[in-house]
């Protein structure tokens, strides 16, 4: 009998090239070997290093720490491999107990000891060994035919047709120097912090710069080295801003290294010149003057050829979630760099190299196997960062704040102590997740310490009891329960979005798509995106720091997506004040929710973002932003008064308040920095996720390759109407693209932005994106309310405005934003244009400033007794309100840079090149990857529809003439049929007389067959405002007779296409609306909003043109007699009513047990309309259609027949849809000022009728 057909693993007889045969390329190529299914046939690995086996000097001496306290050490990790012996072997320090990792005081005086106990089965916490001897044990365990190829540098790689890669290799140096194509089917980079594949492949995500210089060398002794350094190992802190490093080599050398905060980057240091040499030891001799000797001594027997000068980098790890585009893994620091205080780097590698080959020889396929892989390897790798950027800032402390994470008893005190100078006996800050007798600091290390606050309550210190005064550490107390509780709600990260109601015909499983479209992370939005220009070469510090305390469980941290809080991150062995300091900002940080109950909008804690009071290098905010702090003052500051009435006003100024928060609970500074870089985490995520739900959600429908207009060349449409970003999944592609191919017409030379050119341009989109997004994150009592009952008064929204601190934070935001897009302005790049379109669909947050005159609201006629409603008046009061949003600047100068980038791009590609452009650059943008050519498209359209809406919307002529916007099909005999303007059926891709999509499609129908039909009614809707436009240039400029009358006969001809296709079938879809899928319900409310908006526009028009006899008689008496424009309008308004009612929830919000998008991020969950990203087009076609049900019921009271006292049916409905408009308006007040004013102007009128 046969037996079954093997499977063949995906792997089986491949090729995988592994870039860089360091720790973590050699270790991944070793345990590969080791663990591979013997019954199966091997892959063939190719391992390339850029050294010659000799490798410098400078590198050679520096040692490396390997943990065995926590499953993320080294250690563990050469154990599974066999290796753990041979490395003992080679260790210079930390077995049999001798030596451990010490903090010393200037005069040599240990502060601290910390060690270790070591896992089961493991012979010491931490080991040091030689950087070039844990090379060497790797390089003696590898296969003959894995044998290091020396030399040889991957540059760059590229996925084939096939799947493979085709990987470039540079072989020798210099003159002999041969670069080859090596064909693979996995690439592993493993190629260290500067990662010549990662600047290629990732340009956007390199290294930071962290702010400390790093000066050294390693002293060689005749003899042993002086003690205590000959066996241990440990930093010195100075008090003086500086700090400095020992390790033992061998018996015989130490590599010791200064540490010191710097704003400015050194040079790369020339080991040829010697005084460059003496001067950075001279540096180290002036830094370290207060550290006593042997420090001197030993820098005395600094060997000049060791002598290092490095700017400390780091970098955030990554997810791979494009795995099926750049076809590499990049693995230890390739992927996440960490500086020299981290001292975690070998373990990171060695666990990398272990994780990722143990991952292939499970998996299903290389795309599982890497998402498994870097669940595990972000959520390990970035605690190691956060903390290490932590010790950066605590260990170069000047004075008695420096501490290294140890805080000295007598600077925890209340404020009263503290300027009494008193010692404060209040019971520890310790939180809720933390207790009396957990007080562990560092492995075995521990602080003794009073008796904690129990989580009850703060007991005050004794020295305020007796002189009965207020406590702060009892406020101090309070902010950390508020903090506590608010965690518990953001402890758990935004998951990417579960499965939509999506068909299952797109040909991939939902895992699959979930995996392949996830969510892009937080740190999309760090400041790396601010500093993305590659730096320079001379960042790869050696790992010559040990950790003093174990990273942070896989648990706390369980990936990149994960929300750092505080109660992870303030815990045992931090001090849980960081809450204290985080939440200063906040003035009356509270919680809003009970602990275990989804928030239904962001937490206060969330917006603390004191970037502008930590070191440059530590403005961790989301954009490399800034966000000063708020004028709010917290309980404190009050009860501190009260006790000091003649410092009041001394106490009460913002600069006194913002020092005292300086200076305050310094010693808790550097939680602090954790707690903000946690919030800023968290807010990240949750912003990020936001613009993914709205903008990114909208414009997979809106903006396709299928209904593009312009398609460059090489890029070939495809039949299928189903990409991915349709799917239960999609991802951030917009934001992506366009990174890329603003780096892509860099390289091509299209662009030429210099180094700050480029930091502002990604800024100012990553700022934008973030004003876009806090729109929907509002934590105010607004958030919270629910629609009013038609008796209720609405609230004034200005005085509700004053008492949201949230509403601070999004004004800052925009202001920031608009800021940043004012210092671009005359920056010609995608990502600026981008931005300035994204910031175009952003609304102002209104202030006191944009509030009316209170001594003139009195006089609106809606605000008199009288029971009349006067339309023209409040059809006046509507235009201010909307008018408050002030001109499309920002889109305006968005569509004319996206033009000149198009034109430069096309005039490139065409060879039209100008006197001063170099010829080679139509070579270089043949060279575009096909993508990024149809991206310029693509960016084109979306500037040229937002330009047709809002120019039509706001009465001004369009940026982009049809000359250049026509679509790339047309040709000039088409032209001159269409006088010059847009060729209709091209841009419809269907007929207008004779439409195919009439029979093509009906609901119910397939999910695919449904979100092509919808997609492909965006272009129709932009056709109707831009068929507006040319009826308004036409009535601008005088025009009569003919001419009007064609222009309108053009555009009633889309607008009865409109009605026999999309139109109808958008009308299946609200009748059978709750069966249709989540996501096809935005799109279709919001395109459909769009149009009737439009519809109504073109209404008014026409009516002016019939009232004042610009058009033919026949036509408009034609019009008259069938009431054509009244129809219109009744067509239209009643369906924005229709659209307003079930895409608003039926019941109390607060009530809801499903929210409508429940699949969405909580703050955009509740109603459908909310995931609309141009709120005022919802305003205003709301707001029109109200006024039509207004205007009916008014004109039914005049003239019906029945008196206002015994409403008529018809009245009733009138009031009822102008009810369900208003309350889509009054939705939309969520995330909108305008929205909630217009609302209740709207309400106001209503209520009027009723009287």
């Amino acid at each position: 009998m046969d037996s079954e057909p093997r499977q063949q693993h995906f792997l089986e007889g491949k090729t995988i090239i592994v870039a860089g045969a360091g720790i973590a390329g050699s270790a991944f190529v070793i345990a590969l070997r080791k663990l591979w299914n013997p019954k199966l046939k091997e892959p063939t690995i190719i391992l390339y290093d850029r050294d010659s086996p000799d490798v410098t000097a400078q590198r050679e001496g520096y040692t490396v720490s390997l943990a065995g306290y926590d499953t993320s050490g080294g250690l563990l990790a050469l154990r599974k491999l066999d290796l753990l012996d041979e490395i003992l072997d080679n260790a210079v320090a930390g077995l049999n107990d001798d030596g451990a990792f010490k903090i010393w005081g200037p005069a040599w005086n240990e502060f601290a000891s910390f060690r270790h106990k070591p896992i089961d089965g493991l012979p010491s916490s931490s080991v040091r060994i030689a950087r070039k001897d844990l090379r060497q044990v790797l390089h003696n365990n590898l296969r003959p035919s894995d044998a290091v190829q020396w030399n040889s540098r991957c540059v760059s790689a590229r996925r084939l047709e096939d799947g493979r890669v085709c990987v470039q290799v540079a072989k020798g140096y210099n003159e002999s120097e041969m670069v080859s194509e090596e064909i693979c089917d996995v690439l592993i980079a493993a190629d260290g912090a500067n990662s010549k594949l990662r600047t290629n492949l990732r340009p956007e995500d390199g290294l930071e710069f962290a702010g400390a210089i790093l000066r050294g060398g390693i002293s060689r002794f005749d003899g042993p080295p002086p003690t205590p350094i000959n066996k241990d190992w440990g930093f010195m802190l100075s008090g003086t801003g500086a700090s400095c490093f020992f390790s033992p080599v061998d018996k015989n050398s130490v590599v010791w290294g200064v540490g010191h905060l710097e704003a400015d980057q050194v040079p790369r240091l020339d080991l040829n010149d010697e005084e460059m040499v003496q001067q950075v030891i001279e540096t180290c001799l002036q830094l370290g003057k207060e550290l006593q000797e042997p420090f001197r001594t030993i820098v005395h027997y600094t060997d000049p050829k060791t002598v290092f000068a490095i700017n400390t980098h780091d970098k955030k790890p990554f997810h791979h979630e494009e795995i099926d585009t750049i076809p590499v893994v990049f693995i230890g620091d390739s992927n996440h760099a960490v500086s020299p205080f981290a001292g975690f780097g070998a373990n990171l590698a060695l666990c990398d190299g272990l994780d990722l080959a143990q991952k292939l020889c499970n998996g299903q396929s290389v795309e599982d196997s890497v998402m498994a892989y870097d669940d595990l390897a972000v959520s390990r790798a970035f605690p190691i960062l956060q903390r290490s950027r932590e010790r950066l800032i605590s260990g170069h402390r000047s004075g008695e704040h420096q501490s290294y994470g140890i805080m000295k008893r007598s600077h925890y005190a209340c404020d009263q102590c503290r300027r009494s100078k008193r010692g404060c006996d209040a019971p520890p800050l310790l939180g809720p997740a933390s207790s009396a007798g957990n007080n562990r600091v560092n492995g075995d290390y521990s602080v003794s310490s009073p008796a904690s606050a129990s989580e009850g309550g703060h007991k005050s210190c004794s020295y305020c009891a007796k002189t009965n005064k207020t406590c702060t550490m009892n406020w101090a107390w309070s902010q950390i329960q508020a903090a506590s509780i608010l965690s518990a709600v953001a402890a758990a990260p935004p998951p990417p979005p579960p499965p939509r109601q999506a068909s299952g015909s797109f040909g991939e499983s939902a895992d699959a798509r979930v995996k392949r479209e996830r969510l892009v992370s937080a740190q999309a939005f760090d400041d790396k995106s601010v500093s993305s220009m590659p730096r320079q070469a001379n960042t790869a510090a050696p790992y010559v720091f040990q950790q003093p305390d174990a990273p942070g469980s896989r648990s706390e941290f369980s990936g990149l997506h994960t929300v750092a809080h505080p109660s992870v991150v303030a815990g045992p062995s931090t001090s849980t004040s960081a809450v204290v300091q985080a939440n200063y900002s906040t003035g009356y940080a509270h919680p809003t929710h009970p602990p275990g109950r989804s928030a239904n909008h962001l937490p206060l804690s969330m917006y603390t973002m004191q970037g502008s009071r930590m070191p440059n290098q530590y403005n961790n905010t989301l954009a490399g932003s800034q966000l000063g702090p708020t004028n709010s003052q917290s309980p404190a500051d009050d009860a501190w008064s009260r006790d000091e009435s003649t410092r009041i006003k001394r106490r009460r100024t913002s600069s006194t308040w913002a020092g005292r928060r300086t200076h305050s609970l310094s010693p808790f500074s550097v939680d602090q920095t954790m707690m903000t870089n946690s919030n800023n985490q968290f807010i990240s995520t949750n912003l990020l996720q936001i613009y993914h739900d709205v903008l990114e959600h909208n414009l997979s429908c809106w903006l396709t390759e299928v209904t593009c207009p312009y398609r460059a060349p090489g890029y070939i449409t495809g039949g299928n109407y189903a990409p991915t970003e349709w799917g239960s999944s999609w991802s951030n592609r917009i934001y992506r693209r366009t990174i890329n191919l603003d780096h892509a017409i860099s390289t091509s030379k299209l662009t030429r932005l210099t180094h700050s050119e480029n930091q502002a341009s990604a800024k100012a989109l990553q700022l934008s994106i973030m004003a876009f997004a806090t729109q929907w994150a509002q934590g105010s009592r607004r958030q919270r309310q629910s629609f009013p009952a038609d008796d209720e008064t609405p609230e004034d929204i200005l005085d509700d405005i004053t008492e949201e601190f949230d509403r601070n934070i999004q004004r800052n935001i925009w202001e920031q934003a608009k800021r940043a897009l004012q210092d671009v302005a005359d920056i010609e790049s995608y990502r600026v244009a981008t931005a300035e379109l994204i910031f175009g669909l952003t609304q102002k947050p209104w202030t006191h400033d944009d509030e009316p005159d209170r001594t003139t609201r009195n006089h609106n006629p809606l605000s008199t007794p009288r029971s009349e409603v006067d339309m023209k008046s409040l059809n006046a009061e509507l235009g201010d309100i909307i008018s408050r949003d002030g001109l499309p600047v920002f889109m305006e100068r968005a569509a004319r840079k996206m033009h000149a980038l198009k034109f430069r791009f096309d005039s490139g590609r065409r060879g039209v090149t100008g006197p001063l452009t170099s010829p080679k650059n139509s070579d270089a943008l043949s060279m575009m990857n096909p993508e990024d050519r149809g991206t310029v498209g693509l960016l084109y359209w979306l500037a040229v529809m937002l330009d047709t809406v809002s120019s039509s919307m706001s009465e001004r002529p369009v940026v982009v003439a049809d000359a250049d916007s026509q679509h790339d099909d047309a040709d000039d005999d088409l032209d001159a049929t269409t006088n010059g303007r847009w060729n209709v059926p091209l841009f419809i891709q269907d007929s207008l007389e004779q439409p195919h999509m009439y029979h093509a499609v009906h609901w119910p129908c397939s999910y695919e067959s449904a979100a092509e039909a919808v997609t492909k009614s965006a272009p129709v809707k932009v056709l109707l405002f831009r068929h507006i436009s040319y009826l308004q240039n036409i009535l601008r400029r005088g025009g009569r007779g003919k001419k009007v009358e064609e222009t309108i006969a053009n555009t009633t001809s889309l607008y009865r296409y409109w009605n026999m296709t999309h139109g109808a079938f958008f009308k299946e879809l609200l009748r059978d609306y709750e069966s249709v899928p989540g996501r096809l319900q935005s799109w279709f409310v919001c395109i459909s909003a769009h149009w009737n908006l439009g519809a109504l526009m073109l209404a008014d028009l026409i009516e002016y043109v019939d009232e004042n006899e610009i058009g033919e008689t026949d036509a408009s008496y034609g019009r008259l007699s069938s009431k054509m424009v009244t129809k219109m309008r009744e067509s239209s308004a009643k369906e924005l009513s229709e659209l307003a009612r079930v895409s608003t929830p039926s019941q109390n919000l607060t009530s809801l047990a499903t929210p409508q998008m429940s699949h969405f991020h909580h703050a955009v969950s509740e109603a459908t309309i909310l995931t609309e990203p141009w709120t005022i087009l919802l305003i205003r076609a709301f707001a029109k259609a109200t006024m039509v049900f207004l205007q009916e019921a008014k004109d039914y009271l005049e003239y019906g027949p029945t008196a206002s006292t015994n409403p008529s049916s018809d009245f009733q409905e009138s009031m009822h849809r102008a009810q369900d408009c208003i309350k889509g308006l009054w939705i939309l007040g969520k995330k909108s000022d305008m929205a909630r004013k217009s609302a209740d102007t709207l309400a106001a009128a209503m209520r009027k009728l009723r009287l």
